[in-house]
């Protein structure tokens, strides 16, 4: 039926798009992680801007999400940006479909967002805290229009006789694009969290090699009893 046909070559190209515009967006933030790796890994565009909004967020909603989350408030509002770049990454490969300078440009924007509330945050060490978001929305624009470009059928071309053939797009060549696009953001990833991991050690080595002088007039001992012998109660400091 041609109504249904139609509806699944919708249904199909709009498939193509969102996955071209998450895998464009899982390469920005590879890159980016990589790039964070080797300059400073708290410069992660993940990092900055939900640093940033931190900052911003009022106080009670700051209180109802440690009263709700607890601990894990950190890790709820990084899913939650998360969340937020794969919605806005489908709707950019979508549209990169139809125009593919716009769909990179949109992704070009996040960068300078990522850049922005690097260099906004009161630990910023200067403008190599905005080459992480930079270099990582340059990658996954990139990336997007490639991909768009494999998503889309070729232009229509004329045989012998002058008869038109419709354009039809590769499936082999698209699956091949993301597959690749796919394996080398994950190997960028990978490396960027081991030389975040690297420097993390190093810090650890640093604090541990810190040895404070003894005291010049060492403090008295605790008195007898001032630990009570109650259930659950916390030491004395």
């Amino acid at each position: 039926m041609p109504g249904v046909s139609s509806f699944r070559s919708i249904l199909s190209r709009a498939a193509r798009g969102a996955l071209a515009g998450l895998l464009a967006a899982f390469t920005a933030l590879a890159v980016a992680e990589l790039v964070a790796g080797l300059v400073r890994p708290a410069a992660g565009p993940v990092t900055v801007v939900g640093g940033a909004l931190i900052d911003r967020t009022p106080a009670p909603v700051k209180d109802f999400a440690i009263r709700t989350f607890g601990e894990n408030d950190k890790i709820v509002l990084r899913l939650g940006i998360l969340a937020i770049l794969a919605v806005i990454a489908v709707v950019l490969g979508i549209l990169a479909l139809s125009h593919r300078r716009a769909g990179a440009v949109g992704v070009l924007l996040f960068g300078i967002v990522g850049a922005a509330a690097a260099l906004s945050r009161p630990d910023s060490t200067g403008i190599g805290d905005a080459m992480p978001s930079i270099t990582g929305a340059l990658a996954g624009a990139l990336a997007l229009y490639v991909l768009a470009s494999k998503a889309v059928p070729a232009p229509a071309t004329a045989d012998a006789d002058g008869q038109g053939d419709i354009g039809r797009w590769s499936r082999r060549g698209f699956l091949a694009a993301a597959g690749a696009t796919a394996a080398a953001a994950a190997s960028a990833g990978a490396l960027g969290r081991f030389f975040a991991g690297r420097q993390g050690q190093g810090a650890l080595a640093s604090r541990n090699a810190l040895v404070l002088p003894a005291p010049s007039s060492p403090a008295p001992a605790l008195p007898a009893g001032v630990q009570l012998k109650v259930a659950d109660i916390s030491p004395f400091t």
